[in-house]
């Protein structure tokens, strides 16, 4: 059933929902995954069950996001959600743009930008509520604003993707996403900095070779780790 991202079997034939959490969520959840039984081995019923659970998860993660506050990837995130729901996605036309923005601001509660950024300047960097920061990451959408995430983003992305379907509490699982964060901790460190994925560079990457090299690592490892990297 491959609409369901998140659906696994157990050995019983009963359906479950099963879910990573985001590493940005895990503190303020006290959780590493979501698993909730659909009680049903019945494919007829699972899909309305499914989704009930679903949404219920993703109301349980915005929820989260909001207390913990989010990073500007995920604020990203949220904001082209948000606006391809309603359709102001992908505009062209100045006036179309003018307009849609006023709609953000409109629906957020705000008669204009300098409004929205009075309420911004009260939180600290970083910790403003998601629904402002998501308002915000919206207009800058509109006006033509890319995506720039950062190199902890796309691994989070990345395990999300690769964790769909699988037992989490397996010892193959385990291993595989502890070798991944400490390849990319490692690079982190490296580097100095959590990136932007734009700003890396050649040098980046032959300083981590180097790296490797240095600390005795064979060259299959070395391409092992590299080629994970550059995915």
């Amino acid at each position: 059933m491959t609409s369901f991202p998140y659906l696994v079997t157990t050995k019983t034939g009963q359906y479950r929902y099963r879910r990573r959490v985001p590493d940005v969520l895990r503190a303020e959840l006290g959780k590493t995954e979501i698993v909730r039984s659909l009680r049903t081995a019945d494919r007829l019923i699972v899909a309305r069950r499914y989704a009930q659970v679903h949404a219920a998860v993703e109301q349980l993660f915005a929820e989260a996001r909001q207390k913990a506050g989010i990073s500007a990837d995920t604020a990203f995130d949220l904001a082209v959600a948000s606006l391809k729901s309603r359709g102001l996605y992908g505009l062209t036309d100045n006036e179309d743009r003018s307009d849609a923005q006023d709609i953000v601001l409109r629906d957020a509660g705000f008669t204009d930008a300098e409004e929205l950024s009075e309420a911004l300047e009260a939180y600290a960097d970083g910790k403003a509520p998601a629904k402002l920061r998501a308002v915000s990451a919206a207009l800058g959408i509109i006006g033509g604003d890319k995506p720039r995430p950062t190199l902890s983003y796309c691994l989070s992305q990345f395990l999300e993707e690769k964790a769909r379907g699988r037992d989490l509490a397996k010892k193959d699982w385990v291993n595989y996403e502890r070798e991944r964060k400490r390849i990319v901790g490692e690079f982190t460190k490296l580097i100095g900095i959590n990136k932007e994925i734009n700003d890396l560079s050649r040098q980046d990457a032959r300083g981590f070779v180097k790296k490797l090299e240095d600390e005795g690592y064979a060259p299959a490892s070395v391409r092992k780790q590299t080629k994970f990297m550059t995915r």
